[in-house]
């Protein structure tokens, strides 16, 4: 992934005011993690999130404490950086409102709840009508209360875009300045993957043999497998996202491909692993290369076939279980640096 282009990407969704606020927010949090900005991160991860889930809120404190720490900073260095992300996050967060009848605060809704009940509320207002054919008393109580109500969701309304606005605007400077640093420090635009313990698993519907791909990589040789379905959606709201968010974190790609779909083509019946195996294993050969990507095919099927374009990546083949390949693997690991 070129992080350049990515910026200018998001810069253009702001640009254009297109996109939700939430979907920019994403791409933010995708830039920062490959930037290792882990106060940014920390920021957009804190915005997108809903304020009372207490447990996810301590996981991004810890997370942050623990990125420091690996990086040598000092524990009250922390807090207090921690500490002004926070008062940022607060400032972001607030609302204030114009009618007397609502008291402003830190809104405690996630980012996409936030425009989901702005949505709601344009909608109420566009609802908010008076019958017709009443009694002229009735219809005079009627537009009294009218316009009570549409006071009260117009002024909402307007609180709830000022606060949009501050998030886009706070996302629109980090975006900026982003692309400034990468244009005047190209050595931080990294084509390479950084090594490191995450590896992702490509599968499909035979959860057995993922499993058991998984129980290798942890147990014997201690890496960090990342399983989507198994990943926290992190406030991402499509899986195309936190598909991205997770796979950009990963130094390596394992594609497993087992007879999951029956294919006919022009007469011709042969099994095909699913759609998704496919194409994520295109993306991670795009990424991080041939060589730091490993399909392993399950070959008790005579009529299991192959695409042309994936006959360059490393294959690796089993007939039962996926531990025949242990050494095989090891082997591969080994020669591009993820495990010693």
């Amino acid at each position: 992934m070129n992080v350049l282009n990515l910026v200018r990407e998001a810069i253009r969704d702001i640009e254009e005011r297109q996109v939700r606020t939430s979907l920019v927010i994403q791409k933010c949090l995708r830039i920062a993690s490959y930037n290792h900005d882990f106060y940014h991160l920390t920021l957009f991860r804190l915005i997108m999130r809903d304020n009372d889930n207490k447990q996810e809120t301590l996981k991004i404190r810890d997370f942050y404490r623990t990125n420091l720490l690996k990086k040598g900073i000092a524990e009250t260095e922390i807090r207090d950086n921690y500490s002004r992300i926070i008062e940022e996050y607060i400032q972001l967060k607030a609302i204030n409102f114009a009618f007397k009848d609502i008291k402003g605060g830190v809104l405690s809704f996630s980012l996409p709840e936030i425009e989901t009940k702005l949505e709601g509320f344009q909608t109420s207002l566009e609802r908010n009508i008076v019958p017709e054919g009443l009694h002229p008393l009735d219809s005079y109580y009627e537009n009294k209360s009218k316009q009570k109500i549409d006071q009260l969701l117009i002024d909402t309304i307007d609180a709830y875009r000022a606060l949009l606005q501050k998030i886009r605007t706070k996302a629109s400077i980090y975006l900026l300045d982003t692309e400034m640093d990468l244009i005047e420090n190209t050595e931080t635009i990294i084509e390479e993957p950084i090594m490191n313990k995450n590896v992702f698993i490509i599968h499909g519907h035979n959860e057995a043999k993922w499993r058991e791909l998984e129980k290798i990589l942890k147990t014997d040789f201690g890496l960090n497998p990342i399983i989507l379905g198994e990943q926290p959606d992190k406030g991402i709201t499509t899986l195309i996202d936190k598909f991205e968010f997770y796979a950009d974190q990963c130094s390596y790609a394992f594609a497993l491909f087992t007879p999951d779909d029956i294919v006919e083509n022009k007469g011709n019946k042969y099994f095909q692993a699913r759609p998704n195996v496919i194409f994520e294993l295109g993306w991670f050969v795009a990424r991080l290369g041939r060589r730091n990507t490993c399909l392993i095919l399950q070959d008790n099927h005579e009529t299991i076939q192959m695409f042309s374009d994936f006959q360059g990546v490393i294959q690796k083949r089993f007939k039962q279980d996926v531990k025949e390949l242990y050494r095989d693997i090891m082997l591969e690991l080994k020669d591009v640096g993820v495990i010693q």
